[in-house]
């Protein structure tokens, strides 16, 4: 690949002229008469990186008396400052670059739904939803003892609908007392103070978990459903 660049006679030592400029990666397919300062070019950059290859510029030489290696030497010096100029300017660019939005999986609009049911869901992979409780097949229930005040929509009992493969959320929900879990094989992991329990629900049939679960009946609180396939 042969690019024309421009070049001034300022460039020359006296005695020796510039006559035409060029950017090349082959060097060897030009006519006798140039002289040419390897350095590297940058053909393309990202957010992370940056592509050079190493390029030749090169100058047809008008020979007038004086020493021709001056003049290399010079064109050596230009090349190499004109290279690292455009490197540092990618350096520029790529550091003036916003970083990625970083998806921190926080739950949507997890206030609203912890103001109407008292249940705060926290974070996941966005497989395991809040959902409405009905007789489609498929859902996770979870109950919550003493909620029948505070959750005006199911009085303490939730369903949730898992999607893909598996599925992740973190949640706060105190006093859950059991649970029914569906096709997947559903984890559940709770706390109470001093302890955490994690608890293998049946496959579409209810299991006992947190304080009818434990011979103590200590309230639990649940903080992790997890589900695969």
């Amino acid at each position: 690949m042969v690019r024309r660049s421009s070049a001034g006679g300022h460039f020359a030592p006296s005695g020796q002229a510039l006559i035409g400029g060029y950017q090349t990666d082959r060097p060897d397919s030009l006519p006798d008469g140039y002289a040419c300062a390897f350095s590297h070019a940058v053909l393309s950059t990202h957010a992370h990186s940056t592509l050079a290859q190493r390029m030749a510029f090169c100058w047809r030489i008008e020979h007038k008396g004086k020493e021709p290696m001056k003049l290399f030497t010079r064109m050596l010096t230009t090349g190499v400052v004109t290279a690292a100029t455009a490197l540092t300017g990618t350096a520029a660019a790529v550091a003036d670059t916003p970083p990625p939005v970083v998806e921190d999986f926080a739950y949507p609009h997890a206030d609203k739904i912890f103001e109407e049911r008292g249940i705060k869901l926290k974070r996941g992979d966005g497989h395991i939803l809040l959902d409405k409780c009905d007789s489609r097949p498929g859902l996770i229930e979870v109950y919550a003892r003493g909620m029948q005040e505070r959750d005006k929509v199911g009085q303490g009992k939730f369903c949730f609908r898992v999607t893909g493969k598996t599925g992740y959320l973190s949640l706060e929900l105190p006093k859950v007392y059991g649970a029914k879990g569906n096709d997947y094989a559903v984890k559940v992991n709770m706390a109470t103070d001093n302890q955490e329990k994690s608890f293998d629900l049946d496959k579409n049939k209810w299991t006992a978990v947190g304080e009818t679960a434990d011979p103590q009946g200590r309230e639990f609180s649940l903080l992790e459903i997890v589900a695969k396939k």
